[in-house]
């Protein structure tokens, strides 16, 4: 018979990852799910340099403190008033499964899964797998660093696939997914936390805050993906891509397609996928300026909806 306590060897390879040379005090939300038991063993077991602070740690089916996505309008609001309660460091929020993680800087802010992949792929060398959803700020910072962009289909299946088959350390998608090596290729938020956890502890040898350091960073304008029930999808992704044509700058069709248009300040892309099971098409848009934001908006919503 196996005797083996999985939540403790868990918990001691949590332990293994963190590397905190400074003080950090961490607010962790865990959504009444499973991560709650690994936590527990985690502060149990006292790692350097890090308190642990819990809240809606109790598994509970009923997942009675905000459900169990952490996106849910409202989901957040009890850590982000925990964090400033307790003159925290960081929030970190997992689901209720524990494969997605999102971070709320020490002001009670929410660090976009953008912003937040790049913290943490300052532990590992070599290029980065992204999803085609993935915007400027990690992008423009692979490229200052001499990093390179590897662009993926959306889903878990394909970022592990092309993590193996090319041998990357880590991988991130805009959901909140975070992928490792030395998690098996999978994807993991209380792994992720522990990078995250290490970055902020640097950024505090540097009197830097996360809220600062946030403050710091490149300001972009996106919208959150957006569902458009539509009667054909490829006919429409077919009309915008004809009609971007003339001004594409960038594009791929790894997940629909992903056009960036424009120069310098009016930077812009956008990214349309077709739902795999319903008549959807997906929309994501980003840019450097809000007016273009709202314009580009408009222009691909004329052609999706009409």
């Amino acid at each position: 018979m196996n005797n083996t306590n999985y939540t403790k060897e868990y918990a001691k390879f949590l332990q293994s990852r963190l590397n905190l040379t400074s003080k950090i005090k961490a607010v962790f939300d865990l959504s009444n799910g499973t991560a709650g038991i690994v936590l527990e063993e985690l502060k149990n077991l006292n790692p350097n340099n890090l308190e642990i602070i819990l809240i809606n740690e109790t598994p509970d089916p009923n997942f009675s403190a905000h459900g169990p996505n952490p996106l849910k309008e409202g989901a957040m609001e009890g850590l982000k008033q925990e964090v400033k309660k307790q003159n925290a460091d960081i929030g970190i929020i997992v689901d209720a499964d524990e494969d997605r993680v999102f971070f709320i800087d020490n002001k009670g802010d929410e660090i976009h899964p953008d912003k937040a992949a790049i913290l943490i792929a300052l532990e590992f060398n070599g290029p980065v797998i992204i999803d085609v959803r993935s915007g400027y700020p990690i992008r423009e910072w692979l490229k200052e660093n001499n990093r390179s962009v590897i662009d993926c289909r959306v889903g878990h299946y394909f970022i592990k696939k092309m993590m193996r088959e090319k041998d990357i350390a880590f991988g991130a998608e805009v959901s909140g997914h975070y992928y490792f090596k030395d998690f098996l290729y999978a994807d993991s938020g209380l792994r992720a936390s522990m990078s995250m956890l290490n970055a902020l502890s640097k950024l505090k040898e540097k009197n830097t805050s996360l809220s600062e350091w946030e403050k710091s960073s490149l300001k972009t304008y996106r919208i959150p993906e957006t569902n458009y029930k539509v009667s054909d999808k490829q006919i429409i992704i077919e009309k915008i891509q004809n009609a971007f044509i003339s001004e594409i700058k960038n594009s791929n069709n790894l997940d629909g397609i992903r056009i960036e248009c424009g120069e310098g300040e009016n930077m812009w892309w956008f990214s349309v996928r077709p739902s795999n099971t319903e008549n959807l098409l997906r929309l994501n848009v980003e840019a450097k300026k809000e007016e273009v934001l709202k314009e580009g908006v408009k222009r691909l919503e004329g052609y999706i909806k009409n």
